[in-house]
Formats: C-alpha cells, structure tokens, sequence
C-alpha cells in the first residue's frame, strides 16, 4: 500500500522485498552512501529519513555502502578501520557496505572516486542531523 512520501510522492514499500537494494540501505548510523549520479535522487526518495548530497568536505561516518555495477575493490581513501562486513548481488548491481567501529571523517572526494563502474559517482549522507546542517 502506498503512503505519502516527505517530498509528497506516493512511495510503494514492500520491507519484505530482499532484491532491492535500497531496501538495504534504511540504517539508524551515519553513513555514506556511493551510487551512480543519476541514480542518488532515486535512493534519496526511498530513504525514510533526511538525507543530503555532498560534494567536498570530509564526513563524519561510521558506515559506507557502495552501489556498483560489478565487484569492485575497496574504495582508495577509506581509512583501514572500514572493513567489509556485506556484500549483495542485484541482477546487475552490487552493494558492499564497510562499516567501522565509531566515527571516522572521510574525504567526500575519495569516496566520490571509488571504482563503481558508472561514468560519475554522487555521494548521499544520512544517518545524523547534526552531520547534515554543515
């Protein structure tokens, strides 16, 4: 059944549906998540809490999951205490989430870099809204 959405949209959300990505992406920690450009406002909409886009700066994070076309390696620039603890493979589409035991701040630059296959990444922060005022 539909609800309305924060942007006014009708959003379907079925939580039992396990192939879709974003449906793993709803987490309560901050987070950084790397997808392809066009793709980052579709995940913002079907996040059920604020989130923002960032473009330089270094966030405070405590989790990152990359949404790519393949396997890839680890993102260069993640500090070492990210480490991978999941790895989801859609049709088409992998997410690998890293998580860290607190709060690291990572340059958006390094993460918007990350091999992901797509021409151009974004980078969205949720999780905290402290983090996301700034």
């Amino acid at each position: 059944m539909g609800r309305q959405g924060r942007r006014g949209l009708y959003r379907v959300r079925d939580e039992r549906d396990p192939c879709r990505p974003a449906a793993r992406l709803d987490r309560d920690r901050p987070r950084a998540i790397v997808t392809w450009t066009l793709a980052a406002d579709g995940v913002q909409l079907y996040l059920d809490h604020p989130s923002r886009r960032k473009y330089r700066g270094k966030l405070p994070i405590g989790e990152v999951a990359v949404i790519s076309k393949a396997v890839v390696g680890r993102p260069a620039g993640l500090p070492a205490a990210f480490h991978p603890v999941e790895r989801l493979r859609f049709d088409r589409l992998t997410l690998t989430r890293y998580l860290a035991s607190g709060i690291h701040r990572v340059p958006t630059l390094a993460l918007r870099d990350a091999r992901t296959g797509f021409g151009r990444n974004a980078v969205i922060v949720d999780g905290l809204a402290s983090h996301l005022s700034r």
